[in-house]
């Protein structure tokens, strides 16, 4: 789910909808989240950035009445959708509300107020708005991919995530045994069973639908990889996590586009955006994942894989994972390679398969995989 703004998509708009961005109701959300103490909302420009299945992004710029007290935020971005996505922003709303707390180190958009109701299978974010002070690293007219210290940044601020949940109980929750949408969803440690349908799932029904929207643009031999991939991942994953040992929170769609950079590099580290994919896996995949997908050349990718994975290595460690050891994580990272390369299925897109294929080779990821060469 590739995010295109600060703090990523949001504001599905109904006429009798409680939660409909208004001034009125900007007022009593910030009153009742206590960020605007006195005083209320006079006036709201609001820009619609992207609309999509149910989901809008909607930019917001907030103005106050003289009396107005507290720390109110003047430029918003708001996340709002229902039904189609809402499993998504549940995770999300659910990441805002209890999770990031925990974590306060990592450089994330403040969280002035989050609405959930699953009843109606909604919810809202209400989001500091970073684009005065950060940009994204992907553009949509074209982009030569984060550079390397970037990626370094990048890096750091995921090892330190991923030890604070690593075989964290929080994650044995029920909240993270349903599937995610999104890129993340066959890398995800879900109970044995819900792993064997989503593969059966995907041989009987996604792979011809996926071959024929792609059409010529369908690389050789990818038909036949992805059988015979599928084929074997539910027994790779499985065996891998059945017994949750080794596991962490990762944020499921870590690609640079959800990263923001200071326009001022004294501002600080990149900002890490879009939390709907958040879910119970392997850490080293959001780490795969930034790699894989970054628009690098590949010389240059070539470059700094293994040294971003010794530094992620040794940034969990000195965090406090102790019983992770660098074997286990090339391991790990061969199983990450695998589910990159099953990413068309979400994006029907095979820009990247080239490079991420390259990886397969050359971590001699075709050992996991009998009868693949």
């Amino acid at each position: 789910m590739r995010s295109r703004h600060a703090g990523s998509e949001a504001v599905v708009r109904r006429s009798a909808d409680p939660w409909s961005v208004t001034s009125e109701w900007a007022t009593k959300r910030l009153h009742s989240a206590g960020h605007l103490h006195t005083g209320h909302v006079l006036a709201m420009q609001i820009k619609e950035l992207e609309s999509k299945r149910g989901a809008v992004t909607t930019a917001a710029e907030l103005t106050y009445s003289p009396d107005a007290t507290g720390d109110p935020p003047r430029k918003v971005v708001v996340k709002q959708c229902n039904d189609f996505l809402f499993w998504s922003g549940y995770l999300e709303a659910l990441f805002y509300s209890r999770l990031v707390s925990q974590t306060p180190d990592l450089a994330t958009p403040r969280c002035y107020d989050v609405c959930l109701d699953r009843e109606r299978k909604a919810y809202l974010l209400l989001l500091h708005d970073l684009t005065d002070t950060h940009s994204l690293l992907y553009s949509p007219s074209g982009s030569a991919g984060p550079a390397p210290e970037q990626l370094a940044q990048i890096v750091d601020q995921l090892a330190y995530f991923h030890a604070h949940w690593w075989e964290h109980p929080r994650l044995d929750s029920a909240d993270f045994d349903v599937p995610v949408r999104g890129p993340v969803r066959l890398a995800q440690a879900l109970p044995a069973h819900t792993i064997r349908r989503m593969c059966d799932g995907r041989l009987a029904a996604d792979v011809p639908t996926v071959e024929a929207e792609l059409g010529s643009r369908t690389p050789a031999g990818w038909r036949e990889f992805t059988v015979a991939a599928l084929g074997r991942w539910a027994d790779l994953l499985i065996t891998r996590t059945g017994d949750r040992k080794a596991l962490t929170l990762v944020h499921g769609d870590c690609g640079y586009w959800n990263w923001m950079a200071p326009t001022e590099p004294a501002q600080g580290r990149p900002v890490v955006i879009d939390w709907g994919c958040c879910a119970r896996g392997l850490g080293v995949y959001d780490v795969a994942y930034l790699i894989l997908q970054s628009d690098l050349p590949r010389a240059t990718q070539r470059e700094v894989e293994r040294p971003l994975l010794e530094r992620y290595h040794s940034q969990l460690t000195g965090h406090g994972v102790q019983s992770y050891g660098w074997s286990q994580l090339l391991h790990d990272y061969q199983l990450a390679i695998i589910a990159n390369l099953l990413i068309p299925f979400v994006w029907r897109d095979v820009s990247r398969h080239g490079m991420t294929m390259d990886a397969f080779h050359a971590w001699d990821c075709a050992e996991l995989l009998t009868g693949i060469a």
